[in-house]
């Protein structure tokens, strides 16, 4: 038995590898069609071996996976980790039911860092309500270059710290796709300590205030256009969200200021079957006002809920008021 357990996890590793050279197919994935009667994924293929039932995409409401990961970099050596992805939908006839997802998951290193993510979007019965969080502890070590987007490799330097980012927002629906809704935001950070610096180096972080801990905390109004059914895997429509955060001493920030995040992203379908999707996204985060955030809170490359901005680029390569 063990071994058949085994097998079939090789199977999984082999289904998953042949995959990721071509366009991604899931079970009830694309609001645009089911997919062909002859393609199946790796949990088909599992299912088979195992000799599990198959269920059709029409029969199932909801679907867990559970995706390893393995990956190397210089600064965390080896790294390895687990997320969980549980996607519903609620069983609603007359009515186009948004995908809901939640996903989490934990991701330790060789070199002792640890990431523990958990992040939800759930729409209520009939689309009315959009429940949001983003949340994630990290015990993380960067690279950091300094302010502006002209900086070089050599002034390069490490800095560890602890995070922890608690976000959430409850949004209504105003008509169609729109959405608008109250949240609050809650960042944390301690243990912060510059590393590997030449003697004598001055660096960006120091000149704006060096701080071991910060915390910024408030409300934040959000307005969302959302027409994707699926938010895991769009096969076409469009995103937009407005995110105005105020952040403020009397709900536990250090200091006062404000940001204001706009993105606009557009699902195209292409190729033959329009079973591909060409994605065009702008992002754009922007510090408003006199106040100034904690300087690992500034804008910077790949610090988006998903991770995704600044892609080719290290975390963090980039920062400034605005982004």
């Amino acid at each position: 038995m063990l071994s058949r357990y085994f097998l079939a996890g090789c199977l999984l590793w082999l289904a998953t590898g042949a995959r990721a050279q071509q366009p991604p197919v899931t079970v009830n994935a694309r609001e645009s069609g089911p997919p062909k009667p002859h393609t199946v994924d790796a949990s088909d293929v599992i299912a088979d071996f195992l000799g599990w039932k198959r269920r059709s995409a029409d029969s199932a409401a909801a679907h867990f996976s559970v995706i390893p990961s393995v990956g190397y970099t210089e600064l965390t050596g080896f790294s390895g980790g687990l997320t969980g992805i549980y996607s519903f939908r609620h069983r609603d006839p007359g009515t186009e039911q948004k995908l809901s997802s939640i996903l989490g998951g934990v991701t330790l290193a060789e070199k002792g860092q640890l990431t523990i993510p958990l992040n939800a979007i759930v729409f209520s019965r009939h689309n009315n309500w959009n429940i949001l969080f983003d949340g994630r502890y990290m015990r993380s070590t960067a690279f950091e270059w300094g302010l502006g987007t002209h900086t070089g490799e050599a002034g390069r330097y490490r800095i560890d710290y602890d995070y922890l980012k608690l976000h959430g927002s409850v949004l209504r629906r105003l008509s169609g796709h729109l959405y608008a809704g109250l949240g609050y935001h809650y960042d944390r950070l301690w243990d912060v300590a510059e590393r590997d610096l030449p003697a004598g180096t001055v660096t960006d972080y120091q000149r704006y205030g060096l701080a071991k801990r910060s915390t910024a905390a408030g409300p934040a109004l959000r307005f969302i256009y959302d027409s994707r059914l699926n938010p895991i895997n769009p096969g076409r429509g469009w995103y937009g969200g407005a995110t105005l955060r105020v952040n403020r001493t009397e709900l536990r920030s250090d200091s006062n200021w404000q940001s204001l995040l706009v993105e606009l992203r557009h699902y195209i379908p292409v190729g033959a079957g329009k079973r591909s999707v060409l994605a065009l996204w702008s992002y754009n985060w922007l510090t408003l006002g006199p106040g100034s955030p904690p300087y690992l809170l500034l804008p910077s490359t790949g610090w988006d809920d998903f991770f995704n901005t600044g892609r080719g680029f290290l975390q963090g390569r980039h920062r400034g008021r605005n982004l």
